[in-house]
Formats: C-alpha cells, sequence, structure tokens
C-alpha cells in the first residue's frame, strides 16, 4: 500500500510566511551585528569583587596598596568586599558610574604600558575589579584609554591613583 503526502496551499502558506521571518531575523542580525570590542592588545584577566550604587561623576580610582585599598573604602562607606585584596600581586580598579566590559592590555610607541578598557554607562554605581600587577611597573606610569563598545574614545573619565 503506497502513501500518498497531500500538500495544502491552506498549510503550506503559514509555514512559508514563517519560514520568511526567520530569514529575515537571521539577515537582520547579521548586517546589525558588530565587533563589540574593537582595540588591539592582550586581553587581561580580571576579577569582579564587588559592585553597588554610588552618585559621583565617571572616574576610575586606582590603588595599589592594602592601606590606601581601606583608608579609599572607609571614607566613601562602601562595603569592604569579601575578597582578599594581594597589593603585591595586584590592582584594585574602581569604577565609578561606568560598566567595564574589558581590559586589554598593549604597549605604546614609548614603550609604556597602556590598558586600553571598553566600558559603558552605568549611573549612580561602581564597580570593583582586580587585575594582575607587574612587578616592574608602576602604576603612575600607566595609560588609561577608555572606549565604547563601538571603538569611540571616552575622555570623560578621570583617572585617580593611589588618592589621598
Amino acid at each position: 500500500m503506497t502513501k500518498i503526502f497531500i500538500f495544502e496551499r491552506k498549510r503550506l502558506f503559514p509555514l512559508a510566511i514563517l519560514i520568511c521571518l526567520l530569514v529575515a531575523i537571521t539577515l537582520y542580525d547579521t548586517v546589525t551585528n558588530k565587533a563589540s570590542y574593537p582595540v588591539d592588545g592582550e586581553m587581561i584577566y580580571a576579577v569582579n569583587v564587588d559592585q553597588g550604587k554610588i552618585p559621583l561623576h565617571r572616574e576610575l580610582v586606582v590603588i595599589d596598596n592594602l592601606d590606601t585599598w581601606v583608608k579609599f573604602l572607609n571614607e566613601r562607606d562602601l562595603p569592604h568586599p569579601d575578597y582578599s585584596f594581594d597589593d603585591n600581586n595586584q590592582i584594585a580598579v574602581f569604577a565609578v558610574n561606568f560598566d567595564i566590559r574589558s581590559f586589554v592590555e598593549n604597549v605604546n610607541e614609548f614603550g609604556e604600558k597602556v590598558y586600553n578598557i571598553v566600558c559603558s554607562d552605568k549611573k549612580d554605581a561602581y564597580q570593583v575589579y582586580v587585575i594582575p600587577q607587574s612587578k616592574d611597573i608602576n602604576v603612575n606610569a600607566i595609560n588609561w584609554n577608555f572606549y565604547d563598545s563601538k571603538g569611540n574614545k571616552q575622555d570623560d573619565i578621570s583617572v585617580k591613583v593611589n588618592p589621598r
């Protein structure tokens, strides 16, 4: 006994519409999706150890010693994260009113260390990151560059190293 498949036009029409919509959405996503991190260099592994709300302008605070870490947290009434900061091997980075998407380490034409940071706005909030510290690098000599996800340089972020 042979089986015969009958395709009715009224059942194929909705299926054809769904396939067309699927193809259209796929093409739209392909055309509109751009590379999200357009900076060159070596990726740095960073650990987000704390975050919260804080109303200030956009700034990056870099801390390389335990005394300044504790003093900074206490002066701003911030909670101490459940993370053991090792000031011999790590740098603490506080991102105020922006979200860090990636850290990229590079060296400029003068042989100076450069950290390119891809970030986005995050109002009234802070995040604390720790990144590995090179023994031969002084944190005051690091150049910090900030970019949005489209690669546009962000010049409105101030950098403070070991604030007093």
